[in-house]
């Protein structure tokens, strides 16, 4: 797996409304990692469908495992990012860190 251009490409989603919402019309996991690899390509980005469902998998992963001390500070603290709401897919990272859909 490509984990560098995946991470760069997750960081540019995070930052780009309109990814995101390209991303969040897919309507199955299927598409969302097709519409994931055509986008990353189209942003200068090389992975394969496999490398997507991979770090979806790793991200779900450390979303399941115990909060960090820095974690528990900024839930306390209210900090949160709202994701689009206008999108059928769904898959969010962790604390409101968005991968391309509402959370």
């Amino acid at each position: 797996m490509n984990n560098s251009n995946l991470q760069n490409f997750y960081t540019l989603i995070q930052n780009s409304q309109e990814l995101q919402a390209q991303l969040g019309a897919a309507d199955s996991p299927e598409s969302f990692a097709e519409t994931a690899v055509r986008l990353g390509e189209e942003n200068g980005y090389s992975f394969t469908t496999e490398d997507v469902n991979t770090f979806i998998s790793q991200q779900r992963s450390r979303a399941n495992a115990e909060l960090s001390e820095a974690d528990l500070e900024a839930v306390a603290g209210g900090k949160r990012r709202e994701c689009p709401s206008d999108t059928r897919f769904t898959f969010c990272v962790f604390v409101s860190s968005c991968w391309g859909s509402a959370c």
